[in-house]
């Protein structure tokens, strides 16, 4: 890490009385002094995961979904993969606002091994287990579920760590 201060002549001017720290390699380019029209800078790359909580309310559900996309997009996720995790995001999270008493969602995107693992947390005051429920053709609700398993490669549900509330859980492909 870069933790000397450099100091150029012209800074010496108007504090002579100021020792001149000895130059250093600089971190980039290795030399010991450079111009600043040298150097290169690069954007630092985006982490690999991204968590983040939202309030427990529907308009949530939106903000969830911007989120995952522009975190899937600046990773170099594929469109199809892409829009399979953002429909997938939106499922969990709605169904985490409206099945359960939670002030707060969670939820967590990573990249690992071609896959994406998603992640949404609540805090633990559902009114009924997850489970899948065969919803009628009459039902405007209860296919979310459904959606998950057919569009993942696996996903379940396990008890928090902390033993309040419960993860719900999907791998999908990254590539499309």
């Amino acid at each position: 890490m870069f933790t000397q201060a450099w100091q150029s002549p012209a800074s010496q001017a108007w504090a002579p009385d100021l020792p001149v720290k000895p130059r250093i390699a600089h971190p980039v380019c290795g030399a010991e002094a450079c111009r600043f029209s040298d150097m290169t800078f690069q954007p630092a790359p985006s982490p690999p995961d991204l968590t983040f909580e939202l309030p427990a309310h529907i308009t949530s559900v939106g903000e969830a979904r911007r989120r995952v996309r522009a975190h899937l997009i600046r990773q170099g996720c594929g469109d199809e993969a892409c829009e399979t995790v953002v429909l997938l995001v939106s499922e969990l999270v709605t169904n985490a606002v409206r099945h359960t008493r939670s002030t707060r969602v969670r939820c967590s995107v990573g990249l690992e091994a071609g896959k994406v693992r998603i992640e949404v947390r609540d805090q633990g005051e559902g009114r009924t287990p997850v489970a899948l429920v065969r919803a009628t053709d009459d039902d405007v609700n209860g296919r979310g579920l459904y959606l998950v398993a057919a569009l993942s490669q696996e996903w379940g549900v396990r008890e928090h760590d902390s033993g309040s509330g419960c993860v719900v859980w999907a791998l999908v492909s990254a590539a499309d």
